[in-house]
């Protein structure tokens, strides 16, 4: 199965997002997959392609930039971090379903410390965050785009509510459901003060990071707009100096 990940972010906003941290530690856990960043340049083409591709619906027009050459094309938030191998993720039967998604609410039913997001009708625990998402339909994703310019800019939470409206019609598989082993992404995210108050909670345990019982592959520092992300310093001293080495040992 050939794969390519990759991410958007401007270049003015590379590191401060953490998507140096994103780049580092896939490099660390899977060097043999391209990854590919579309930065200021690449992203001013894709915009000028329709007034209504802007950054709350230009995702899709980043994977489509790579999804002749590849089986599947995985795309991340730039505000995310790999810590773990991801199996769940590139496991070839994958390639039976169009869309391979992460959940947006955790355990709680919640999104993060509020309320959950979800489209009408749609169950809460089906419902797609689009910082993770792999594809292996072209047709999904040119449809995905044209629905993106058409009403994408009119939806609650644009291109990831355009996502949810389309998934019921593809085929889906959502690789960290609420009775997995594993976390990927935002469904680990909860707290009282903040959505990143369970990182403080997050474990080290035999070289894994460990919450709830559950191994995390992904931290994802969504659902805010911090100037810095992915700060080392939300989690304890054992995590962080291991988060420190993921990205050090990828140099």
């Amino acid at each position: 199965m050939k794969v390519a990940f990759c991410t958007h972010v401007s270049d003015d906003w590379y590191y401060s997002v953490g998507a140096h941290k994103l780049s580092q530690s896939l490099k660390y856990f899977h060097p043999e997959i391209d990854f590919y960043c579309f930065g200021n340049k690449q992203l001013d083409k894709l915009f000028n392609i329709h007034p209504n591709v802007n950054w709350n619906t230009v995702h899709p027009f980043v994977s489509y930039q790579l999804i002749d050459q590849y089986d599947m094309v995985v795309h991340f938030d730039a505000d995310s971090m790999v810590v773990g191998k991801l199996d769940e993720l590139l496991d070839e039967s994958n390639l039976q379903f169009d869309i391979v998604g992460v959940r947006n609410n955790n355990d709680l039913n919640r999104a993060g410390k509020d309320s959950p997001i979800t489209n009408p009708g749609l169950d809460t625990q089906k419902y797609l965050n689009a910082g993770l998402v792999g594809v292996t339909s072209k047709a999904f994703i040119e449809q995905w785009m044209l629905n993106n310019i058409e009403f994408g800019n009119q939806m609650p939470f644009q291109e990831q509510t355009v996502l949810n409206l389309m998934a019921s019609d593809w085929k889906t598989k959502i690789i960290d459901p609420i009775e997995a082993s594993v976390y990927y992404g935002i469904s680990n995210l909860y707290g009282n003060t903040t959505h990143w108050d369970s990182w403080m909670d997050v474990e080290l345990v035999e070289n894994e990071l460990i919450l709830n019982s559950k191994k995390v592959k992904i931290l994802h520092h969504g659902g805010g707009h911090e100037a810095t992300k992915l700060d080392f310093n939300l989690f304890n001293e054992k995590v962080k100096q291991h988060l420190g080495k993921i990205y050090e040992n990828s140099n």
